[in-house]
């Protein structure tokens, strides 16, 4: 009779247990425990099963049991193949954030001499030197026109200077040869003094 209690009343305790993992199952394990304890008999104060129908009980009540088992080992290899996907997608998000942020910095920059430069910083250098070419460039063109304007005014003076040059050369010829007149017309005047 112990043993029957005994047995009862772990039953009733797995019944418990079946209840709390499913509710979906627990009706009919419920179900089938109130219905074993209906059909037993009476005996004083005491409900006497059958023994087959107590092995019965027992029997569904352990293939329910390892069923349940079984199922949570297929829950709890899902879980862990999930995590395991989780945390390869995290590894992978980590790499594409990775890649991401590096394309977002060659976006940002640019290579000037194999050195990445921010945009502000090349536009910056860029700018700079396009300032300095100009200056210089205008410092040429104003020293050219200087220069040309000096060596306008030098080729004026030079042809003034030709031409006071040619007419020197015109009136030193033309004294030179008045002089020249002049003693010859001296030396047909005096003979005697032929020097």
């Amino acid at each position: 009779m112990k043993h029957t209690i005994l047995i009862i009343s772990s039953l009733l305790c797995l019944n418990a247990l079946a209840q709390e993992n499913e509710p979906a199952q627990e009706t009919t394990i419920k179900a089938k425990f109130e219905q074993t304890i209906e059909e037993a008999n009476r005996y004083q104060d005491f409900k006497v099963i059958k023994q087959s129908k107590l092995q019965e009980l027992k029997k569904e009540t352990v293939e329910r049991i390892d069923g349940l088992k079984d199922s949570i080992k297929v829950l709890e290899e899902q879980i862990i193949t999930k995590d395991k996907n989780t945390i390869d997608l995290e590894e992978q998000i980590t790499l594409k954030d990775a890649a991401l942020e590096k394309v977002d910095q060659e976006k940002d920059s640019i290579s000037l001499f194999g050195i990445m430069l921010d945009k502000v910083t090349y536009n910056l250098i860029l700018w700079s030197i396009i300032g300095v070419l100009l200056l210089t460039l205008t410092i040429f063109i104003f020293k050219y026109r200087s220069s040309n304007e000096i060596t306008n005014v030098s080729q004026t003076n030079l042809k003034l200077a030709e031409e006071e040059l040619e007419s020197y050369k015109r009136r030193s010829l033309e004294k030179e040869q008045q002089l020249s007149r002049q003693l010859m017309d001296e030396r047909k005047k005096n003979p005697n003094n032929n020097l």
